[in-house]
């Protein structure tokens, strides 16, 4: 069994990966058609609209690329790689080779990237290679043989997911989002917490079911959160034990 110390490294791993992932995607979108709404988009997802004008006075495509390859800025890209990465060296002891080489190359080309680009169109294929190398990375996921590894990444991966869709919809859809998508994502969630012993993750298995049974029953994305912070406590609080 996994310390639990190094259990919530590989978890907050999982959660970095997929906010770089959301991020991204929404980047990619807002540089491909950079209309004010989809520029707009990836600030108010990470909630820094007030730390970017204090910064930039207009809102550019060159501008928002800056600001999230800007390390300092905790919302960035860099940033969220960079944690990702220190949580798969605090792993690297249980990680396989190939996941941890996966990792640490996706890290290297990213710092690499930041030091040597040119121009906008400089940005937009690192920001695509970026895309390449995630896939792959997931890849890696998916094929990692310590079942305990990927387990707990999963588990990550699952809870920022669901956060992610909650917070788009309430950015896009005035809290409006695919019901059987996130049931999906809960059902998933809850295949890998049945791996677990009950008597020590109970209270998340118990705070899972809630969100289902919200889901399910009124499907309003501001009181999914609120679920799913009692998720993401009861998580934490194992993993402080």
């Amino acid at each position: 069994m996994l310390l639990l110390s190094t259990a919530a490294d590989l978890y907050w791993l999982g959660r970095y990966l997929s906010r770089t992932q959301t991020l991204l995607s929404a980047l990619l979108q807002a540089f491909k058609e950079p209309t004010r709404d989809n520029l707009t988009i990836p600030l108010s997802m990470t909630a820094t609209g007030a730390y970017y004008y204090q910064q930039y006075n207009e809102l550019k495509d060159t501008y928002i690329a800056a600001f999230f390859m800007d390390a300092q800025n905790s919302s960035s890209l860099s940033y969220c790689i960079n944690a990702f990465r220190t949580d798969a060296q605090a792993t690297r002891g249980r990680l396989s080779q190939a996941l941890w080489l996966a990792i640490n190359t996706l890290y290297l080309d990213w710092q690499a990237a930041a030091l040597t680009q040119k121009d906008f169109a400089d940005v937009m294929q690192r920001h695509q290679a970026l895309q390449a190398q995630l896939n792959d990375l997931m890849t890696s996921i998916e094929h990692e043989p310590d079942a305990q590894v990927k387990l707990f990444i999963k588990i990550g991966l699952c809870i920022e997911v669901l956060d992610n869709m909650m917070r788009y919809s309430l950015i896009k859809y005035n809290g409006d989002f695919d019901v059987d998508a996130a049931l999906q994502q809960v059902a998933i969630l809850q295949q890998q917490l049945e791996q677990l012993p009950h008597i020590v993750w109970g209270q998340v298995n118990e705070g899972v079911h809630q969100l289902q049974q919200a889901i399910a029953s009124q499907p309003q994305a501001f009181l999914m959160q609120q679920h799913l912070q009692n998720v993401t406590k009861a998580l934490s609080d194992v993993f402080a034990n």
